[in-house]
């Protein structure tokens, strides 16, 4: 320095001290630094200072840290089992840890880091039978400064057993295994008082053990305990004695064992019952099934199998060779059932298919003829061909598939009436997959739904006409019920209800262009059930409904008089055959095939109704047919008297716009050949004569009929000339009611004098071509008191001929009803006089018991409902 200056210590600094004095020419200095005791690094400065400048230079002072490793233990004691302990450590230096050599038993658990001191480390359980030394060394990395740990670990006390599980079965037996031991123990059995028994005393000297097991009488498997317990607690050992309750054979096997090594040769051949724990392994059920002849009852509910597969063919028979195994309990684990499995396993009684399941192979069951059960779990995604085929005895399959898959003929043969329970919303599914529907089953329900439950129609068929109509039927049933399907041409009022219910009909038009006959199904089925009830539908082509009517006649000369034919009994299938026409056709031929009627017939405006009859026929004292006008014969045997719903007649003629009751016979014919007819008349002009389709020989024919009741009574207004009572004269009570019809136009073929001047039809007589006109007693069924104009006439014996006075008042009537004017000359020289004999002269003798019914008279208008 050339200036004068300072030297300055930092105030608070006691452990830097000057020792020289400063002189101007004194430029060495002294300075003493003391130990650092502390474990932090140190640092201070001098400053060098001119005391009339600013300028100064300055000298650092830096001291290091003490160097130290301190620990908190250099001793470690551990027992033979091992463990962990800790080590603290306090260092000032960087440091590294060393286990020594051979001692691979401690190991370092944390990791060392210079701001974490606390060291974890583990020491192995001591196997030996020595006491053992490590040493853990913590050394300073920049010198050799360093700290040890020692550990020391005592020696095992050893308990070890030969075997340390038992299985023993429900008839009891006998555990026999060795001890090895370096330490004084005890011996305790828990949980098997008084079932398991030691033969042996202990003895520190004597290492082998016996204990005996009793039968078990209880229904449950029991569990036990043998421990040997070290008495200086180093450690216990501990035998596991399980005994099954099963009666029967019992076997556990472990994965080097077979089912053959563990079943004495000498049980195989009458061994009926098994029971199998531990691993089966897919060659044991070749040892099942060829060696073991009489096995009833194989239980691996509790066993392992490999892959958890039932071998294919594990127990296929072959006839004429039959399997006696009756039941087989498979573990719960089982994945697959391979092809043929169980293949003619004919006493096989019942199968319970794990839950878990996923595959049943081709034939695995077929022709298991005793099972009556399936239930397929949800898990199974396959089931080969004839799997259950001929299961004759199957009579339920529950599937839990959600959604199924087509199979092959997989319950070909099983019972006729099986049923088939589905998940609950997948009925449609099952009955439209291929191996699933009614091909096999006779029943399909879904879960939760009665399978008794049925759904009952009034009608197995209903057949309806070409045109738009309707109809209906009656569903009975006690539950849920839907229209599954039908024809698009039909409309249903209902899809459903809850219970009984009746559903209407409309049946579309069958219009189309060549359109033919066609029928349809309508299945009503059980909500959720397959269960069912069909309606067969048939539309035919035909253009007339119930009370349609066609004209068969217009008249030509007159205003026209209406003539209605109706026919009664006739079902659809007879209207649409055409059967409804011809006899319609028939009735109006005969109308007309008899005179005055064949000359007059242009006045005539001719009508068929068309009546459609729940039932065919005609009902009778016997039998009720539903029928449209409910005509029935009203008497027993041979009676040929009829009555109708005369209200349902009259609706059916007024189907013909314009009609006067009053001025049209109406003309029913039953559906029947019995002979027998009559005619129900009004005094004010409305008539309905009941006319079958008399099967009996001329002159009680059809024709016989229609002529007598519906030209005669019906539109003639004759009475009958039957003589019913020959030797009876008529009463004045009858004569009087004649003659009050005569009063309003009725019965001009019947008089009540012979006197031919005064005679009703006395213009008749000695008129060129009537000299058969005359005076015949017996008319009006009586034999005296009544005369009649001729002797035979078709109200007397059905012919095919009506009298002259009957003529001319059915020609009066014509003219009367068609707005016309009668008279005699132009009916003169109209009538056609039959002289034939079918007709008139020769005419066969009536039979007297084939008269026809007297006709119903009625004063008055009829009474309408």
């Amino acid at each position: 320095s050339n200036v004068s200056y300072d030297i300055i210590l930092p105030a608070g600094i006691g452990w830097l001290t000057q020792l020289n004095t400063k002189g101007l020419t004194t430029y060495n200095y002294q300075f003493n630094v003391a130990a650092n005791t502390t474990y932090d690094q140190r640092s201070s400065q001098i400053i060098f200072k001119d005391k009339n400048s600013s300028l100064a230079d300055t000298l650092t002072v830096n001291q290091a840290q003490i160097r130290a490793l301190v620990l908190s233990n250099k001793s470690q004691t551990m027992n033979d089992i091992g463990g962990t302990f800790l080590v603290q450590l306090s260092s000032s230096v960087n440091y590294e840890t060393t286990i020594a050599q051979g001692a691979s038993w401690i190991t370092d658990i944390t990791t060392k880091s210079l701001n974490n001191y606390t060291h974890e480390f583990n020491v192995s359980q001591n196997n030996t039978l020595e006491e053992r030394v490590g040493k853990i060394v913590f050394k300073d990395k920049g010198s050799s400064l360093a700290d040890t740990v020692t550990v020391t670990q005592s020696k095992a006390g050893v308990l070890l057993i030969s075997e340390d599980k038992f299985y023993v079965p429900k008839a009891g037996g006998t555990c026999n295994f060795t001890l090895f031991t370096n330490v004084e123990y005890n011996v305790s059995i828990l949980n098997g008082t008084g079932w398991i028994t030691q033969l042996t005393t202990k003895s520190f000297n004597s290492k082998q053990y016996s204990f005996v097991i009793t039968a078990n009488t209880t229904s449950s498997d029991r569990l036990g305990q043998i421990v040997f317990s070290a008495q200086n607690g180093s450690g216990t050992d501990t035998i596991d004695v399980k005994q099954s309750a099963y009666d029967g054979g019992f076997i556990h096997i472990n994965q080097s064992q077979t089912a053959g090594s563990l079943v004495p040769e000498t049980d195989r051949a009458t061994l009926r019952k098994l029971k199998i724990e531990g691993f089966v392994k897919a060659t044991d059920f070749t040892f099942f099934r060829d060696s073991l002849p009489v096995l009833e009852e194989l239980d691996l509910s509790e066993a392992t199998i490999e892959d958890n597969a039932i071998p294919g063919e594990a127990f296929k028979t072959i006839s004429p060779a039959v399997r006696t195994l009756k039941s087989f309990i498979m573990p719960s684990s089982v994945l697959s059932i391979g092809a043929e499995a169980f293949y003619g396993c004919t006493n096989l009684e019942g199968i319970n298919l794990p839950a878990e399941l996923t595959s049943i192979g081709n034939y695995a069951f077929s022709e298991c003829s005793k099972i009556d059960t399936v239930i397929i779990p949800a898990t199974v995604n396959t089931i080969g061909g004839y799997a259950f085929s001929n299961c004759t005895l199957l009579a339920y399959v529950k599937s839990m598939i959600d959604g199924p898959f087509e199979i092959n003929n997989v319950f070909l043969g099983i019972n006729a009436n099986a049923d088939l329970e589905v998940p609950a919303g997948k009925l449609s599914i099952y009955e439209s997959t291929t191996g699933w529907g009614y091909t096999f089953f006779k029943r399909i329900f879904e879960t939760g739904t009665d399978p008794d439950a049925s759904v009952v129609l009034s009608a197995t068929s209903l057949n309806a006409i070409g045109k738009a109509s309707s109809g209906s039927v009656t569903v009975t049933s006690s539950s849920p019920w839907t229209i599954y399907s039908r024809p698009d041409w039909i409309s249903t009022s209902v899809t459903g209800a809850s219970g009984n219910a009746t559903v209407n009909l409309e049946f579309a038009a069958n219009t189309a262009e060549g359109a033919s006959v066609r029928s349809g199904r309508i299945i009503f089925k059980v909500t959720g059930s397959g269960n069912k009830d069909t309606l067969d539908v048939t539309q035919y082509t035909n253009k007339y409904g119930d009370r349609d009517y066609e004209t068969r006649q217009t008249h030509t000369l007159g205003s026209g008089i209406d003539v209605v034919f109706v026919a009664d009994g006739f079902i659809l299938d007879e209207i649409v055959s055409g059967e409804y026409d011809q006899i319609m056709d028939q009735a109006i031929t005969h109308f007309f095939d008899i005179e005055p009627y064949t000359t007059y017939r242009n006045y005539f405006d001719v009508h068929v109704v068309y009546a459609y009859s729940q039932e065919s026929g005609c009902s009778n004292l016997l039998t009720t047919k539903n029928t449209a006008m409910s005509v029935k014969y009203t008497g027993a045997g041979s009676s040929t008297s009829m009555s109708a719903d005369n209200d349902a007649c009259f609706d059916y003629a007024e189907a013909v716009p314009g009609v006067d009751l009053r001025k049209t016979i109406i003309a029913v014919v039953p559906n029947s050949t019995r002979y027998g007819g009559t005619t129900w008349m009004w005094s004010t002009g409305e008539a309905i004569a009941l006319c079958p389709i008399s099967g009996s020989a001329f002159p009680y024919d059809f024709r016989g009929v229609i002529q007598h009741e519906a030209c005669g009574h019906g539109f003639g207004g004759l009475a009958d000339e039957y003589v019913n009572y020959s030797t009876e004269t008529i009463t004045n009570e009858e004569k009087l009611s004649a003659q009050n019809w005569q009063a309003n136009g009725y019965f001009g073929n019947i008089d009540f004098t012979d006197n031919l001047a005064t005679i009703r039809w006395s213009h008749f007589i000695g008129l060129t071509g009537y000299s058969y006109v005359g005076a015949h007693e017996g008319a009006y069924y009586y034999g005296h008191g009544v005369w009649r104009p001729e002797s035979s006439s078709c109200m007397i014996t059905n012919i095919r001929y009506f009298n002259a006075p009957s003529r001319e008042q059915i020609v009066k009537r014509i003219m009367s009803r068609s707005g016309g004017t009668y008279s005699f000359n132009d009916f003169q020289n109209k009538d056609v006089m039959q002289y034939t004999p079918p007709t008139k002269v020769g005419a066969a003798t009536f039979d007297k018991s084939k008269a026809l019914a007297r006709p119903v008279l009625m004063n008055g208008s009829p009474k309408r409902k």
